[in-house]
């Protein structure tokens, strides 16, 4: 069953938007903006109403509680944004969608007025409404009001091409199955084939791909690997996934990455790896490493800090007493475990003094939460599950933030999944 919430309502809407000019980020803030002056929320925290896991902020909220029926009919050139982007076969789209999501809905009453502009009850959606602007308005007003974003990824991942299919092309609809009954036609073929040959070298991103999809089908990534493969049909995805072998890698239903923070900040505690001042940074800066999507990650050096062990050939090789972060959490744990020695600096702790991350850019800031995540859960993984498990969600190829923040992404949901003994049909042996 559907659920009527902020993510399916903007996903409906941004589904139903072909206009290159649409930025989701910018048109859906200025809906907020138009109702609350002082509310204007960033790109980020629009990407979080879309995927179902946020609120409004309370005093948005109450805002709207404070509006009575009058107000509510002057709300209406709010969605100005949206629907001057939206063509008549498009309205028509999304009025029928967003209709089949609320009567999906089985927790909302058949006589409960969802349209509160035009004061229309959910068994006679889509009713008389004096245009798309005021249904549109009526039923965000009754979203605003009424019902709850957070935890409601796995119905707004519901809302998609094949979910409107119906509308898009009635006669290739199986009303009974609700599937598109056609194979791939030859020019789907084609754009599959053309996508294995174009990324050949980086088909072992498919992973990647997949975490991207789950986080955001409806964003125009700096890696157009990430974009095109968002942009496929059900269909050609699951082709794609057939032909590499990726299909049951991870849960696309729900991305855990978020309860995966929340276990890994546990974890930096539990195992001692950073100082409590430090782990706040993490939830409070890490969520906004794509506001810096397209910084190049090619001008840092991850082999500068000073080995727990050194070698003895240090006059031969001059930077063999140095070694990556990820050796140095390693080998910090090890030390820790085996109690040998006089314990290290904890490996947060060395990050911040060695980088300076206190007094750097925040994009450098950024470039070393993702690498210390991504470190930090390779070396707990089997400590952890107790088997010989590797989080193996390094990208050979990244060249941005936004790449090193997808990675980082994909270990915190493994992580997730570490701890609640599900390894996603990964092989433990590997």
């Amino acid at each position: 069953m559907s659920r009527l919430c902020l993510g399916t309502f903007f996903t409906a809407i941004s589904l139903c938007i072909e206009e290159k000019s649409f930025t989701q980020g910018i048109d859906i803030a200025e809906i907020f903006v138009f109702i609350d002056t002082k509310y204007d929320p960033s790109p980020d925290l629009v990407s979080k109403f879309v995927r179902g896991i946020r609120n409004p902020s309370k005093s948005f909220v109450d805002t709207i509680n404070g509006y009575d029926q009058d107000q509510y009919d002057s709300l209406c050139c709010c969605m100005d944004s949206i629907v001057n982007k939206l063509n008549t076969k498009s309205e028509t789209i999304l009025v029928k969608t967003i209709t089949k999501i609320v009567k999906s809905n089985d927790t909302i009453p058949d006589d409960e007025i969802i349209d509160l502009v035009n004061g229309t009850m959910k068994k006679d959606l889509p009713g008389d409404y004096e245009n798309i602007s005021s249904f549109l308005t009526g039923v965000f007003l009754y979203t605003i009001k009424y019902t709850d974003n957070k935890d409601k990824n796995r119905f707004v991942k519901e809302i998609d091409k094949l979910y409107i299919a119906e509308f898009i092309n009635p006669e290739k609809h199986n009303p009974i199955e609700g599937i598109i009954t056609e194979p791939l036609t030859e020019s789907e073929e084609i754009k599959v084939r053309q996508f294995f040959l174009f990324h050949e070298k980086e088909i072992n991103l498919m992973p990647l791909c997949q975490i991207v999809y789950a986080y955001n089908p409806l964003h125009k990534y700096e890696r157009t690997m990430f974009t095109e493969y968002n942009m496929f049909s059900q269909a050609m995805r699951k082709k794609v996934l057939e032909l590499c072998d990726a299909a049951n890698l991870i849960d696309l239903d729900i991305l855990h990455w978020e309860e995966g923070l929340s276990a890994f900040c546990d974890d930096l505690s539990k195992y001692k790896l950073s100082s409590d001042r430090f782990i706040y940074l993490f939830s409070q800066y890490f969520p906004n490493s794509c506001r810096y999507a397209s910084h190049s990650i090619s001008g840092y050096d991850n082999n500068t800090f000073k080995r727990i062990y050194k070698p003895n050939n240090n006059l031969t090789f001059p930077r063999a007493d140095l070694c990556s972060l990820n050796k140095y959490i390693d080998d910090y744990l090890w030390t820790n475990e085996k109690n040998i020695g006089t314990v290290p600096t904890k490996p947060m702790d060395y990050l911040w003094n060695n980088m300076d991350l206190g007094g750097c850019p925040e994009e450098e800031l950024m470039y070393w939460l993702c690498q210390f995540i991504i470190d930090t859960c390779n070396n707990l993984s089997f400590r952890i599950t107790g088997k010989p498990m590797y989080t193996n969600c390094y990208d050979d190829y990244a060249e941005t933030i936004e790449d090193l923040f997808f990675c980082a992404v994909f270990a915190l949901h493994k992580h997730f999944h570490f701890h609640n003994n599900e390894y996603m049909g990964m092989d433990v042996n590997a």
